[in-house]
């Protein structure tokens, strides 16, 4: 999109803001405001610390709009905690367009992006899947969430859960309140190694999907460090085309993305991807048995804290047998070239995890 011709002064533009949130001009905010405005138009890194009261978020918020709007160029702003997510867009994003309105050529457009097991899931509400799906690798790290009612026992929350589902449109986790516990939350959800793709018979009510839509049309994109940890990693499409990244909470980037990139493998697990291969492709999956206990014994074995050197000689090997066993079950799932479901999806993830080791 090019210039729109409305000439709107960065400086004027946050004193409008901040004037229609009952506040005063501040120097340090107006310093931060320019330095991040000539960040975004030279395209260049800016590092910025700012003390408590200096009005961060529209600070970078304000000419964030700007430059999204008026030259079509979408801007993503990534924060550690729910609280702050919740405020910016729930506070902070409104008072900018609001105050802003009068003087640009249009209204910004915002979303909300989060990871795949944030979202309700259409087809397993509506019994899509033979069984609770537990995360296998679920790339994405536990976040706060809306409290839960204590005298709720699980059957009722996940009734309650099923009840919202055909009310919401965002299916967002984090608008269901009172929330429910994590326990009930996996039987109406799953996670993105779990998701059936294009295979699923309620793709075009995928509430997921429509999140990742709106937010590749947007112009602001609000969404969190675990998601940037993910994007690191390498996974194709987990964050629309973008000119800039702002990152709020930056002290907690490092922690929050290792996090998102990190994942966890058990002999639990891997018997759990046993049974389900079983159960749901009616193959043997001896192997895959033997490497679940091989594994448990392989990492009982392991001294506690860091391995600086790497894995041990043991589990390298444990591993090395688990990648073969997965390839083996997949290949025994699928054996016309059709899918084999969730419990290929979860093979098809060990497999992979494998072979990076």
């Amino acid at each position: 999109m090019a210039d729109s011709g409305v000439a709107l002064d960065l400086d004027d533009a946050l004193d409008l803001v901040v004037a229609a949130r009952g506040g005063q001009r501040r120097k340090g905010q107006h310093a931060m405001a320019n330095a991040v405005e000539e960040a975004l138009a030279g395209r260049t890194p800016l590092l910025v610390e700012a003390g408590t009261g200096t009005g961060k978020s529209y600070a970078y918020l304000v000419p964030a709009v700007l430059r999204a709007v008026t030259h079509g160029e979408r801007v993503i702003v990534s924060t550690a905690t729910l609280a702050l997510q919740r405020q910016i867009l729930s506070t902070d994003l409104p008072a900018v367009a609001d105050a802003l309105a009068p003087r640009l050529p249009r209204e910004p457009d915002v979303a909300l992006l989060k990871g795949w097991h944030n979202y309700a899931c259409r087809h397993k509400v509506s019994g899509g899947y033979p069984e609770e799906a537990g995360a296998l690798f679920d790339l994405e790290p536990p976040a706060e969430h809306p409290a839960t009612d204590a005298d709720e026992g699980l059957g009722a929350q996940v009734l309650r859960v099923r009840e919202w589902v055909a009310d919401t449109e965002s299916g967002d986790r984090d608008e269901l309140v009172p929330g429910v516990s994590d326990r009930a939350w996996r039987q109406v959800s799953v996670t993105k190694m779990d998701c059936l793709g294009t295979r699923c018979p309620l793709l075009s009510e995928c509430f997921p999907e429509r999140a990742r839509t709106a937010a590749k049309e947007a112009d602001v994109v609000v969404t969190n460090h675990a998601m940037l940890g993910i994007a690191a990693t390498g996974s194709p499409g987990v964050l629309p085309e973008h000119h800039a990244l702002v990152v709020d909470e930056a002290h907690e980037l490092t922690s929050r993305s290792r996090s998102a990139a990190t994942a966890e493998l058990s002999g639990p697990s891997i018997d759990r991807i046993a049974r389900m291969v079983r159960r749901n492709a009616g193959v043997v999956v001896e192997s895959l048995e033997q490497c679940a206990s091989q594994l448990a014994a392989a990492i009982i074995a392991v001294p506690p804290g860091r391995l600086p050197h790497g894995p041990t000689e043991q589990l390298t090997q444990v591993v090395t047998m688990l990648a073969a066993a997965c390839r083996e079950a997949l290949t025994a799932t699928k054996p016309s070239g059709g899918s084999g479901g969730p419990a290929s999806s979860r093979a098809t993830a060990v497999s992979r995890w494998c072979a990076r080791r």
